[in-house]
Order: C-alpha cells, then sequence, then structure tokens
C-alpha cells in the first residue's frame, strides 16, 4: 500500500519526498494555506542537498534533518487542518465566526481584561440599573468568548511566542476564570484534531504551574486526551515534559484517577441504558406526579393503595433499593444523568460550541433570561450543591423555563424556598477527582450530542464507533512508558477488574516489550487476561515463564494448570493441580479441577473418587460436580449412568448448551438416535450465531466417543443427518 504523507515523515523520516507529496496534495485541494511555509521549508531542504552534493560536511547534519522532519510534520498539520475547515462544516463555521474576532494578541488580552473591569464597574451602579449593566456585559462578551474558541479552534501551528501569550493569558489573574477555563477546552479540542506540540506544552504548564484546581484539572484532561502518536518520535519534549510533570506522587495518584474516570466515562451510554432498563421503571411506577403535554399533575390515590395497605411499603421499599442502587453507581464513577440529559441538548443554546464547555454561572445570558421566568432559588441550590456537570446545569435551566408557566402550584411554591436544600455528593465540590468527573461529562456529552459531531475526534470512541476503545486510553500510549512506572500495575488490575481484558493485554504486552519492565503481578494479569481470551498458548506461556522464574503463587500455578487443561494437556494440568493443592491446601474448586484434569486424562479411577466426596457432602446439589460426575462416565464408557445424570440436567432450568451436547453424546452411544439427534441439531442451532460447527466438538471429543464404540466414519454421517454443513 501507499505510504501517507505522514507515514512518509514520521516512519520513513523521508523530508525530500514528503515534502513532494505535500505540494501535490495542496496543488489538488487548492490550499493557499502553509504555500509559505512550504517554500521556506523547500528552500532550507534544498540547500541541504546542496550542500551534501558540494561534500561539505555538517558536523550537526542529524540535528539539523531532524528539526527538518519537524517542520516538514508542521507544515503537514498545516494543511491537513485547511483540509480539514474546508471539508468539514462544523469547522468551516467556526473558521466563518473566528474571521470576526481581531487576531491580534493584545486586542484578545485587552478585550477579556475589560470584561472583568466592565463587571466591576456594572455592581456599581444602583440596583435598578445594575441588573440591565450586567446583562449588556455578559451578552456582549458572551459573543466574543464564542469568537474566540472558535478562533483558537481554527487556530494552525502555533510557534514558541504564541503558546507563550495563551499561556501567560490563561494564567492571568486579570481575566476572567471562566474565560480561561474555556480557552482550555477550545485547545484540547483543537489538539484532538490536529496535534501541535506547542499547544501541549501550554496545557502541560498550565497543569506543571500553581493555578487553581479548576484550571489544572481541565488542562490535565487536555493533556491526557491530547497525546501524539506515532509522531511522539519526533517531539522528545513531549516525553520529557511528561517525566518532569509527574514526577511527584500526588500528579501520578491523579493519573490513575484520571484513567479509571475516563474508562467510567466512556461507558456512560451503557450505564445508562442499565438505569433505563433496570431502575427508572420503578422510579416512574411510584412517581406520584403524572407529565401531560399541557402540565404536571399529582395522581390520585390507586386502587392498589385502597384495596392493598401493605402495596405502599412495599413499593417504597422497591423504590428505595433502586434509589440505592442508582447512588452506588454514580459513587463508584458512573455518569448516571447521562440518558436523562442527553434529550434537552436541543435549545438554542448548544448552537453554540462554547457553550458546551462553559462553566455554570447564573449570569451567562440565556440563564438569567431563564431565571426571570422560572426563579432562581431552587436552581441557586441545584446548582451549588447538585452533582450536575456544567452542561446539564444548563438544560435543567433552560428546560424549567419552558415549563414553568405549566408548573403546579406546590411544585412552584417548593421551588421557590431558597432554603431548600439538595444532598450534597458524598465527595467534596473542590476536590480534584470531583471536578474532572463533572468536566470529563461535559466534554462526553459534547462528542455524543453536539449536531456537529461527526466532525469532530471522538476520544471516548473507535474509529469504528465502539466505546471503551477510544484515545482516552491514554496508559496505552507508548510514549507514557517513560514517565510512569509502578502505577501501570493499578490501572492493569482496574481493567481485569473489569473485565476488560483486551485492554490489560495491551498494556501488559507493551511493559513486556519496553526491556522486560512487567513486574510478576502485571505478568499474572497478562496471564489471567490471555485465559479469559481464549489465547491459551499465550496464557501457558506466560504462566510458566512465571514459574520458570520462581514465581509459585497459588494464582500462577492456578494459571498455569487452567492453561494446560484448555490446552487438554490433561496430565500436565492434573499434575499442576496437585502441587497447587499440596502447597496451599485443599478448596473445593481445586479438587473439582484436578478430578476433571485425571478424567480427561484417562485417569478415571483416580479422577471419580473426589467429585464423589463432594456430590455427596453437597448433597447433588453442586451442578458443576455433578457435570463432571457424567462426564467421567462417559470416559468410563458408562453411558447408562452418564444418561441418569444429563436427563435431570436437561429437564432442569439450569441446562447449558454444552449439556445438549452431551445428553445427545449419550443418546447416540445408547442407540438412541432419533433422541440424539434432536438434542445435536439443537446445540448445532446454537452455534450458528458464534459463526461455529459442531463437526469441529466431534473431533474435540473423538477420544471418547471412541471409548464408546462410535466410529470415525459415524462422526461424518450424524453431521449430514443433522444437516449443518
Amino acid at each position: 500500500m501507499k505510504p501517507t504523507i505522514k507515514d512518509t515523515i514520521v516512519v520513513d523520516r523521508n523530508v525530500g519526498t514528503a515534502l513532494r507529496m505535500l505540494e501535490k496534495r495542496m496543488s489538488e485541494l487548492q490550499l493557499s494555506d502553509g504555500k509559505d511555509m512550504l517554500e521556506t521549508v523547500k528552500a532550507d531542504y534544498q540547500l541541504m542537498v546542496d550542500c551534501f552534493e558540494r561534500g561539505i560536511h555538517d558536523p550537526k547534519g542529524d540535528e539539523v534533518y531532524r528539526a527538518m522532519l519537524r517542520r516538514t510534520y508542521r507544515l503537514y498539520n498545516t494543511v491537513r487542518l485547511a483540509s480539514i475547515v474546508n471539508r468539514r462544516g462544523s469547522f468551516t463555521q467556526s473558521k466563518a465566526i473566528a474571521d470576526k474576532i481581531s487576531k491580534q494578541e493584545d486586542s484578545i488580552l485587552s478585550t477579556l481584561e475589560g470584561y472583568v473591569q466592565d463587571c466591576a464597574m456594572a455592581s456599581l451602579y444602583d440596583e435598578n440599573e445594575q441588573k440591565a449593566a450586567i446583562r449588556k456585559v455578559n451578552a456582549v462578551h458572551q459573543q466574543y468568548i464564542e469568537r474566540l474558541f472558535n478562533f483558537i479552534l481554527v487556530s494552525g501551528q502555533w510557534n514558541d511566542d504564541t503558546a507563550s501569550f495563551y499561556l501567560s493569558m490563561i494564567q492571568s489573574p486579570t481575566i476572567d476564570q471562566n474565560d480561561a477555563l474555556i480557552m482550555i477546552s477550545a485547545i484540547t479540542i483543537a489538539l484532538l484534531t490536529v496535534f501541535d506540540a506547542n499547544k501541549w506544552l501550554a496545557l502541560s504548564r498550565i497543569y506543571e504551574n500553581g493555578n487553581p484546581v479548576s484550571l489544572r484539572q481541565r488542562a490535565l484532561v487536555g493533556m491526557m486526551l491530547g497525546l501524539p502518536g506515532e509522531e511522539r518520535v519526533l517531539f522528545p519534549e513531549v516525553e520529557s515534559a511528561l517525566k518532569r510533570v509527574f514526577s511527584n506522587d500526588d500528579a501520578r495518584r491523579e493519573l490513575v484517577e484520571l484513567q479509571m474516570q475516563m474508562y467510567y466515562c466512556s461507558h456512560a451510554e451503557a450505564d445508562s441504558a442499565e438505569i433505563q432498563r433496570d431502575i427508572m421503571p420503578t422510579l416512574i411506577k411510584n412517581n406520584n406526579l403524572k407529565i401531560t403535554p399541557l402540565s404536571i399533575e399529582e395522581k390520585e390515590d390507586s386502587l392498589d393503595d385502597i384495596l392493598d395497605s401493605g402495596s405502599a411499603d412495599r413499593n417504597m421499599e422497591e423504590l428505595e433499593t433502586k434509589m440505592k442502587k442508582m447512588a452506588d453507581m454514580q459513587k463508584s464513577g458512573s455518569d448516571i444523568y447521562f440518558g436523562g440529559f442527553s434529550h434537552m441538548k436541543r435549545f438554542s443554546f448548544f448552537y453554540q460550541i462554547s457553550n458546551w464547555f462553559a462553566p455554570f454561572y447564573l449570569d451567562h445570558p440565556d440563564v438569567a433570561n431563564a431565571l426571570d421566568k422560572a426563579g432562581d432559588g431552587f436552581i441557586r441550590n441545584i446548582a451549588a450543591h447538585g452533582s450536575f456537570c456544567d452542561s446539564d446545569l444548563y438544560s435543567f435551566v433552560l428546560a424549567l423555563s419552558a415549563i414553568s408557566n405549566r408548573l403546579p402550584d406546590d411544585v412552584k411554591e417548593m421551588m421557590s424556598n431558597k432554603s431548600l436544600a439538595v444532598m450534597p455528593p458524598d465527595v467534596g465540590v473542590d476536590t480534584p477527582a470531583y471536578i474532572r468527573r463533572l468536566y470529563l461529562q461535559d466534554l462526553y456529552r459534547f462528542f455524543m450530542l453536539y449536531q456537529g459531531r461527526k466532525d469532530f475526534v471522538n476520544p471516548f470512541v473507535n474509529a469504528d464507533g465502539v466505546a471503551g476503545s477510544g484515545r482516552f486510553f491514554f496508559f496505552g500510549n507508548e510514549v507514557m512508558l517513560g514517565a510512569i512506572k509502578a502505577e501501570y500495575v493499578d490501572i492493569e488490575r482496574f481493567f481485569y477488574k473489569h473485565k476488560q481484558y483486551e485492554l490489560v493485554v495491551g498494556l501488559a504486552s507493551m511493559r513486556v516489550g519496553a526491556s522486560n519492565e512487567a513486574n510478576m503481578e502485571e505478568m499474572s494479569l497478562l496471564g489471567g487476561s490471555y485465559l479469559k481470551l481464549g489465547l491459551y498458548s499465550d496464557a501457558y506461556d506466560t504462566f510458566k515463564a512465571l514459574v520458570d522464574k520462581g514465581c509459585n503463587n497459588a494464582s500462577v500455578l492456578k494459571g498455569l494448570a487452567d492453561a494446560l487443561f484448555m490446552l487438554r494437556r490433561y496430565d500436565e494440568s492434573a499434575e499442576v493441580y496437585t502441587r497447587l493443592i499440596l502447597e496451599n491446601g485443599e478448596t473445593k474448586n481445586w479438587i473439582i479441577c484436578q478430578s476433571v484434569a485425571l478424567v480427561n486424562s484417562g485417569r478415571v479411577k483416580e479422577g471419580l473418587p473426589g467429585l464423589y466426596k463432594i456430590d455427596y457432602e453437597e448433597n447433588g446439589g453442586n451442578l458443576v460436580v455433578r457435570r463432571a460426575i457424567a462426564w467421567g462416565y462417559l470416559m468410563d464408557a458408562k453411558p447408562e449412568e452418564a444418561e441418569k445424570i444429563y436427563d435431570k440436567l436437561i429437564e432442569g432450568n439450569d441446562a447449558t448448551e454444552a449439556d445438549l451436547l452431551n445428553v445427545g453424546y449419550t443418546k447416540w452411544i445408547l442407540h438412541k438416535t432419533k433422541d440424539a439427534v434432536g438434542y445435536l441439531k439443537s446445540y448445532a442451532e446454537s452455534l450458528a450465531a458464534a459463526n461455529r460447527n459442531i463437526f469441529d466438538d466431534f473431533m474435540a471429543d473423538k477420544n471418547v466417543l471412541e471409548l464408546n464404540g462410535i466410529k470415525s466414519y459415524e462422526l461424518k454421517l450424524m453431521v449430514d443427518v443433522l444437516g449443518v454443513l
């Protein structure tokens, strides 16, 4: 496949070819942006070629060529951004809005500082004039900040001076902090669109310096989402900054927390579906308000409440259980409000892109107008004590103002009570973790719900739109390897707990490849993940390497035994289980595994006694043991005994697909062919969705079938009878 321009620069490191490709691309797209840069880089490169041709040796030639590669990559990003602006509607619109702003840095700074001064002056007016003056100032400023956001979004590659200007301005106490926060978000979205080392370094400095916690946490999120990919090799200063910034324990702890929070955020849709499916029906059933097209009314007492005096108590108990479950989800980090507020992002307020990232404040022009209708007592309490992200607070206010004239009088009275208390969240509202969580929710809502979302790089999904596998997984970026060490195992342990085994494999295998940095616990998590993913040979190699290094704890031995079992190396598996039991004592699960391994290895007489003992102790209630005994009977060529157990399993409600296969085997062996065909056909149909074939099972179990008199040719006949090939 023909290499891309990016690959030519980053992988092949070929300046000359990349410049020719860029010149051709710019001509094809009729782009004017970057033409001057192209001519300058071409001239400098040609000078380098001429010097080489004349035999002039430059002792700093490597350094000069690396610098040329960086400049070529900056040109590539300039061309790429220009192409995006031309082809994607949201960016075309942003460019049109950005063109209305003065691009002079002094003008930008003076306008932002002037807003703070104007607000201070407006507050000095008397009560009658003050409200109108403040509204006028905020209305003008809102238009400006929208233009500034779009200007940053479509700004090209920053030079050192531009980066220094924005860094100084964002950290300046003379501008409004909300403006600084919005600018950080604009830099973040710009970084996600096209990487820019100077923008990224500006964010790293904001986080590193002693800025207010809200600025630092928003910058941290932008840093991690905006990490470079393969181009990191051109910008060693990024890795150097990471090492410096995360050289202390507190910063690394925040980094681990952020990775976990991003995972929870990326699964907001799945959490929302669970709430809609398992919790909301109960809440709606027990809700005493009825929403009509024109108003909200109280329901009359139901017939259940009149005839069954205990129904209210049962309903309340169910309601409390569901509410507790939702509270537990929120406490663990889930975004429980996404589903509810996802339908409230169609107000014109959200047409302005900067509003998605604006911290909630009551003087925002749209909020001020809404509060004139709905009153501000309830809203102030919600804003101060509710655990809603800013985007949802804006949605709430706008939605409330839209229906305020249709609310029942008692609801209006309740909402006008300024002493109304809302339960605060468990975590302090000023903590870094809480601030990050709500900001991540703002980001997630933008990327999932903004009308032009398809124009942007969504960090919470991959290129195919699959949740939980996008750029949010920043620990999987190799640039992190030089900055973070011990914390990797914390993340791997977290992802293993949440059954994200592919992510564990990605992290741990990357660490193994990087000078074998993975420790024993990471290797164990890697082996366990291989097992869960069905990569049994890899699991065996991983656990065997641990045992060879002298790591013989129970989890490692268990992993090795399980891997051997799944590889059908039953004799070896039984030996490891025996060692596991001798060194760590007996457990029922280990005895079962050892016994099944012995049975499958053909040592039925050694394996069945352990199963009999557990079956007796549990009075036949352990279905895993019952299945193992039935399989042992087949391995011992006693199909009549196996049939008795399988028949009972099939009759119960706990029958599995494997039971269908095995009872089919048993009937087949006993020449009850009609019954066998019925069971095996049901099993074969269950395989169709997984694109598997029953003949594979026949071949895997060929030894036990042959032990019971089934010939090889009969396997093929049965497949034809089933009609599955």
